[in-house]
């Protein structure tokens, strides 16, 4: 027969055991997020040149799958000159959704020629979730400051030489 005593101790440690678990998972948890954070502050710092209508903007590239996840949403805002440029390694359908953004945009899509073929404009964060896509496949997509361009459908994209 084991004693309350030996039934005690082994519970003691089975706590012990656990909360040392937990910590070590919070541990973990907040490296990760650490890192995140790190490598969000680093991308998409390639930047170029682009001009819409006579307006010329100085853009980030956003190139890779993560870069074109996060876009402008780590940002609290941005000069009225700038923006970003997702470009695709070919023509994609280029969905665009609101999250995590805290100011508004204008999005852009340009094909393959860099013809504008779809706008959204002043699309607000509370927008989130729903999603927004061109009619056709966009191998370019840009993002503004609502109202710094008065697009049309058919203008083109110029991209200037990169910094």
């Amino acid at each position: 027969m084991i004693s309350k005593k030996v039934l005690f101790t082994k519970k003691i440690l089975y706590l012990i055991f656990g909360i040392f678990l937990i910590l070590l998972i919070f541990n973990i948890k907040s490296h990760e997020r650490r890192k995140m954070s790190k490598i969000e502050t680093k991308f998409s710092q390639e930047k170029l040149n682009i001009k819409i209508n006579n307006s010329q903007f100085e853009v980030e590239i956003a190139r890779t799958e993560f870069e074109r996840q996060i876009g402008l949403s780590g940002k609290s805002e941005i000069n009225e000159s700038e923006g970003m440029v997702f470009m695709f390694d070919r023509p994609d359908r280029a969905c665009f959704w609101m999250k995590d953004m805290k100011f508004n945009l204008d999005i852009l899509w340009f094909d393959t020629d860099q013809k504008l073929i779809f706008i959204q404009k002043n699309l607000s964060p509370e927008s989130y979730p729903n999603s927004y896509c061109p009619p056709k496949n966009a191998q370019f997509v840009v993002e503004l400051l609502p109202g710094k361009v008065d697009p049309k459908l058919g203008d083109r994209l110029e991209i200037q030489k990169q910094k």
